[in-house]
């Protein structure tokens, strides 16, 4: 019973050590493995975008995001590493936005708890701004993970 015991507890910190490794999001430069870049939407694209989301309240007042999807939501952007990337997927029954592309995956749940204020944008159109979180994988398993601030276009019909 010992020895059962015993190696049930070396299994479990085993798991444990290389959890915790595999969630340090940091090389051995001290660096995060993908680098998260904002920009700004051309007027097009604003028309038609369903999500915006920024990392602070400043870049979404300065309209600087870091993610956005098409006017479906089926078709995600975001400058990941310097490059512009084009993700496709969407909702998800458990209302987590899952999207992939270019080696990586990335995921857009909303803060249910937060309050969701009715806005209306430059082009007259409403929408409900809205917290998340953002997170996403490499295709090596490391994973960065953001607080994001936004909203949903084209939420409420005026």
């Amino acid at each position: 019973m010992k020895t059962l015991f015993s190696t049930i507890l070396v299994i479990f910190l085993a798991t444990a050590a290389v959890s915790a490794q595999n969630n340090n999001v940091k090389t051995k430069q001290g660096k995060q493995p993908i680098s998260v870049e904002t920009f700004t939407l051309a007027p097009v694209q604003t028309g038609n975008t369903n999500f915006q989301y920024s990392l602070t309240e400043n870049d979404f007042n300065n309209k600087q995001f870091v993610f956005y999807t098409d006017s479906n939501a089926t078709v995600a952007y975001m400058k990941i590493d310097g490059f512009t990337r084009r993700f496709t997927g969407g909702a998800n029954p458990e209302h987590i936005m899952t999207y992939t592309g270019g080696g990586y995956t990335i995921t857009l749940s909303f803060n249910n708890n937060a309050t969701r204020k009715i806005i209306l944008n430059e082009d007259d159109r409403m929408g409900v701004k809205s917290d998340g979180s953002l997170a996403i994988y490499n295709n090596k398993g490391q994973v960065v993970g953001e607080k994001v601030t936004g909203m949903q276009v084209n939420a409420v019909k005026k």
